[in-house]
């Protein structure tokens, strides 16, 4: 986009001044577009000329900022600040430790709801937990329905869902179904059986998961309760370029002709 600012000189000059405007600092994205030379004379000093400043497209969510300083010989510099009004929305990186506080960039337990459960902790030591703190798995959220609903931004995202079985010794003992934005995910889960015993740490990934007015996940118990440990969410990045053709098969009568078609699943920067 495009914004304007407007300069003048204070007092008439003696002679013709032109008014130099430059990106002295800051963003590279903002640019002085037009009216980066303006002249003046006692005729027209008092009269406002305009500085018209441009910010390019970027892929970042930052909204920069870049000095801009207009100067002119024999004259005092003028200076104004530019912001970016960035347009792209910032990335979702949620880490929620299920039934327990804060824990290094994992935060605390929070947007769930449940029916017939609680929370519930231990100081054995987990296994496996690999570079996930050992709280996140010694504390969990469990009830015969245990669900998260996160008010993200509709889009892409990739969810991680961790889990430890505290309470009981034997597979076969808590089973549960998940389900993430309706779609059943894991079926007749057995975090023991998966783990491959109590007390260590088994992760679930469900990659590209479109969602859209909030993100749901939901897990229903079918032998004892459900639960979660701990859950990640984070934007996914933009698909891989790829050629698409439909129908995956045809049938060409002998003799005959069939078609199928051909997208791209992107656009692409250029002709392709």
């Amino acid at each position: 986009g495009t914004a304007t600012f407007g300069v003048t000189l204070n007092v008439a000059p003696a002679g013709s001044v032109t008014v130099a405007v430059t990106r002295v600092s800051g963003d590279t994205n903002l640019t002085v577009a037009g009216g980066a030379a303006l002249v003046f004379t006692a005729g027209n000093y008092g009269t406002t000329q305009l500085v018209t400043l441009a910010a390019a497209e970027d892929a970042d969510s930052e909204a920069g900022t870049a000095v801009i300083e207009c100067t002119a010989a024999g004259h005092g510099a003028a200076t104004v600040t530019a912001t970016e009004q960035d347009n792209d929305t910032p990335p979702v990186d949620v880490k929620l430790n299920s039934g327990g506080g804060a824990v290094s960039n994992w935060s605390a337990d929070a947007n769930w709801t449940m029916t017939g459960g609680g929370t519930a902790s231990s100081a054995a030591a987990i296994a496996n937990a690999g570079s996930v703190p050992q709280a996140v798995y010694q504390t969990r959220r469990y009830g015969s329905t245990v669900t998260y609903s996160l008010a993200i931004p509709d889009g892409q995202y990739h969810v991680r869902l961790h889990f430890a079985e505290l309470a009981y010794t034997a597979a076969g003992q808590r089973r549960f179904n998940v389900a993430i934005e309706g779609a059943p995910v894991l079926t007749n889960f057995d975090i023991l059986a998966a783990a491959g015993g109590q007390n260590r740490a088994v992760v679930q990934v469900f990659s590209n998961v479109t969602v859209t007015g909030g993100l749901q996940i939901q897990a229903v118990g079918t032998t004892a309760t459900a639960q979660f440990n701990g859950l990640e969410v984070w934007t996914a990045g933009p698909p891989a370029p790829q050629v698409v053709a439909a129908p995956a098969a045809v049938a060409v009568a002998e003799g005959g002709t069939a078609t199928f078609g051909v997208t791209l699943n992107v656009a692409p920067a250029g002709s392709v």
